[in-house]
């Protein structure tokens, strides 16, 4: 990443997914391309439904197939539903009670329904998903051939390589309620994973919330076969914390307060997903702090 400016901005380095590499199963030019796509094909797979359908296509599914084989545990594989879900919730939490002007950004949101999802929940809001330019363009082709979905008119698309173009120009310096971005922690060493989240809140308004999830060592350790599989497609993992007081730190420095840290399996069961039974990330919920400095 770029050094900070006073300004926000971070022109430099593309971010890790957005590089283009070696593509050996037909999934897509860079990491962050494939690892979409595994994980479109995995909710496919294990939480079927028009929008998880819709949303894969047959490389994902397949690349899906040899993953749950290599993980042979259907209560760990649980957790892909339970992201899903938990930081979906999570996001609801946070969006403000009586506000009109409600908006909600998804970064790094690849094939995920979660726009879709919020979109529906939320009429009042605007929903912006973020994302590289192919990804974006292919997730609109996706969806427009679902004849049986119907995307909601308040759910947008914005292409952009966040490495090299800051959020705050993207939204074209629009303050935000809620950023989300699900496994996007898991491609940067902790120092970086500071200074994503001290850019990000450039864009949030004063007690907007930053909501995100980064690997847990813990967690991770027990499927190392399936991870590994994973991050040959899907590039390498360098965002694995301690524990939750790492991840309070992170935030911290980052400048947020209000920092809250959730066990995904301990969340499973208030949103009604398959528990898991391995907590592969934690769930963080940073607030912007209400007063700027």
């Amino acid at each position: 990443m770029a050094a900070d400016r006073a300004d926000g901005k971070q022109p430099g380095r593309h971010w890790p997914t957005a590089i283009p590499s070696i593509d050996r199963m037909g999934l897509g030019r860079t990491p962050g391309q494939r690892g979409a796509e595994i994980l479109a094909g995995l909710r496919a797979e294990l939480m079927p439904s028009p929008e998880t359908e819709a949303l894969a296509k047959t490389g994902g599914r397949v690349a899906a197939w040899i993953f749950m084989r290599l993980e042979k545990s259907t209560a760990a594989l649980n957790f892909v539903a339970a992201r899903l879900a938990g930081i979906t919730e999570l996001v609801r939490r946070a969006v403000p009670p009586e506000k009109e002007d409600v908006i909600l950004v998804d970064i790094a949101a690849g094939f995920s329904p979660r726009g879709l999802m919020l979109a529906q929940a939320f009429p009042q809001a605007r929903v912006i998903e973020v994302d590289l330019p192919g990804v974006v363009e292919e997730k609109q082709v996706r969806l427009r051939k679902a004849k049986e979905l119907v995307v909601p008119p308040n759910l947008s698309w914005l292409a952009a390589d966040l490495g090299v173009t800051a959020l705050s120009d993207v939204l074209e310096d629009q303050r935000v309620d809620v950023v989300s971005a699900e496994g996007l922690n898991a491609y940067f060493p902790p120092e970086d994973i500071t200074r994503v989240a001290h850019h990000i809140g450039y864009s949030l308004v004063p007690g907007g919330a930053y909501i995100s999830d980064i690997p847990w060592q813990k967690g991770m350790a027990h499927a190392q076969t399936a991870t590994r599989f994973f991050s040959r497609q899907a590039g390498d993992f360098r965002g694995i914390i301690e524990g939750p007081e790492q991840a309070r730190t992170l935030m911290e420095e980052a400048g947020y307060s209000d920092i809250e840290v959730y066990h995904p399996s301990a969340l499973a069961g208030q949103v009604g997903s398959p528990t898991p039974v391995l907590d592969f990330s934690l769930f963080i919920v940073a607030h912007k702090p209400k007063t700027e400095v």
